[in-house]
């Protein structure tokens, strides 16, 4: 048995979260399952808490998570009633090529990781190797200056961040997660109708006046009333939820490869995606922006970031519903 190991990692299609990571990091030996996401990671969405007090919008994509990808197998185990060695049931899992999805472990503990000797957070990440001699585990995830990159950590750090998981009786729990060998096909027609459901979404269908979550590009007004609420004060600026703008940004770049393979697809000319890259640009602005917000605040900052959002909003609906409009009637 090799006493070190180390599995590849890929840049992965949404990486915002480490939930995110998970699912397509670890898709190098099936890189089709891409069209997984082509196809059904299409929409935004977010949560009405903010609008009373709760100080982040919790805006993703829809199904981007290790867990709705139906072609990783997953291998669930329970850190708090397991007995098993964690440096064994971490061997076991890399050794038959498996990625370690960890989650509710001691950040705190964990050398190098987002919150490393700064405050107690329950948080996850993807073991992909790891080295019996230095007695340390590759690992996935943020690092303490928020870049996404591998780390070693060491095995003591693991079982510390463990046991004050169970002491703060917190539910810990690896995944096992491994890329099917089934070829993924990039579906138009599906993707057309998840582009039709994304765009029927407005403040009628989710008006502010009630909870729970909302889907679709409305989730564009939602975080102007978020910068809303950072401008004048009701989500403090240390509360900030500085990952939304990264959300946006890469939902963008992911539909603008989804109107590429459709121009592909349907023969069409590539006028849409070169209007829709413009979005991805300002996206990235967008992105840049409130990173230097989180920097220093500013609130004229916000001011110019509300007006792209809305320039976005506008010419998103614009282009993809004269899109699908070409595509169903077959005549650009």
């Amino acid at each position: 048995m090799s006493r070190k190991v180390e599995l590849p990692i890929i840049a992965p299609i949404f990486s915002t979260y480490n939930h995110q990571c998970a699912a397509t990091a670890i898709i190098i030996n099936n890189p089709s399952i891409k069209n997984w996401v082509l196809n059904k990671n299409v929409s935004l969405f977010c949560n009405r808490r903010f609008l009373k007090g709760y100080t982040t919008p919790e805006i993703s994509v829809i199904a981007s998570q290790y867990e709705s990808n139906p072609y990783l197998e997953k291998i669930y185990i329970d850190l708090n009633t397991n007995k098993s060695q964690f440096s064994a049931l971490v061997r076991h899992f890399v050794d038959r090529g498996y990625y370690v999805y960890f989650n509710n472990i001691d950040d705190y503990y964990l050398n190098g990781k987002t919150w490393y000797k700064e405050r107690h957070f329950f948080h996850d990440g993807i073991i992909c190797g790891y080295d019996r001699d230095e007695k340390k585990y590759c690992v996935y995830a943020y690092d303490s200056t928020w870049t996404l990159r591998k780390i070693w950590i060491p095995y003591s750090s693991f079982n510390k961040g463990i046991k004050s998981m169970k002491a703060s009786n917190e539910n810990g729990y690896i995944v096992g997660l491994k890329p099917t060998d089934e070829k993924v096909e990039f579906m138009p027609q599906i993707a057309i109708k998840k582009v039709r459901e994304y765009l029927d979404s407005n403040f009628k269908k989710y008006p502010k006046d009630q909870d729970g979550s909302v889907y679709g590009i409305v989730v564009h007004d939602y975080m102007q009333i978020y910068l809303d609420k950072l401008i004048d004060g009701s989500i403090p600026y240390e509360k900030m939820d500085y990952r939304i703008f990264r959300v946006i940004w890469e939902h963008k770049k992911v539909m603008f490869e989804r109107i590429k393979e459709l121009e592909q697809i349907f023969g069409l000319s590539k006028k849409w995606s070169n209007a829709y890259e413009k979005i991805v640009d300002e996206a990235n602005t967008m992105r840049m922006l409130y990173a230097s917000y989180s920097m220093r605040k500013r609130d004229t900052v916000l001011s110019v970031i509300k007006e792209k959002l809305k320039w976005i909003n506008k010419q998103e609906r614009k282009i993809l519903t004269n899109l699908i409009e070409v595509v169903e009637e077959g005549n650009e």
